[in-house]
């Protein structure tokens, strides 16, 4: 599982372009209501300039079983960077989703082959289908 880390000193471009590679998707850094320049450091982005809390050599790690809701909240109460992160789509994730899940590389990776098979449900399905054709089955030869 991937795992960035972020501090005052990261680069934008750095950023977006590790978060990208990790996650499959992409990250938006705020500079007030603007998308940050990709040049300038995180340090130069961050909301609140005058946090007694706050320190450059703050530093944030992120793992895949976060929920994007929680990253977006660290990034601003530890380094002060409003940030969104974006699905597949490049729309707004959902909060409350897994940054792994937005990939969809969990369910790529369970896959081992491409043989198909089947769930409980299906075996049910197939077996109250055969137990409806006997009935027919019989049903029709008692009638005779």
């Amino acid at each position: 599982m991937a795992h960035i880390s972020a501090h005052g000193r990261t680069k934008v471009e750095t950023l977006k372009n590790e978060f990208k590679a990790a996650y499959g998707v992409g990250i938006r850094i705020y500079n007030g209501v603007k998308f940050a320049d990709d040049s300038t450091t995180l340090a130069r982005v961050r909301t609140d300039k005058t946090s007694k809390e706050w320190s450059p050599e703050g530093a944030i790690e992120i793992n895949g079983k976060m929920l994007v809701g929680n990253v977006e909240k660290k990034f601003l109460d530890v380094l002060g960077v409003k940030v969104q992160i974006e699905d597949l789509q490049r729309n707004l994730a959902d909060n409350g989703v897994t940054l792994t899940s937005l990939s969809g590389k969990s369910n790529a990776a369970s896959t081992t082959n491409d043989v198909d098979v089947p769930t409980k449900k299906s075996n049910k399905t197939g077996l109250i289908a055969i137990i409806i054709v006997v009935v027919i089955v019989v049903v029709v030869l008692l009638s005779r």
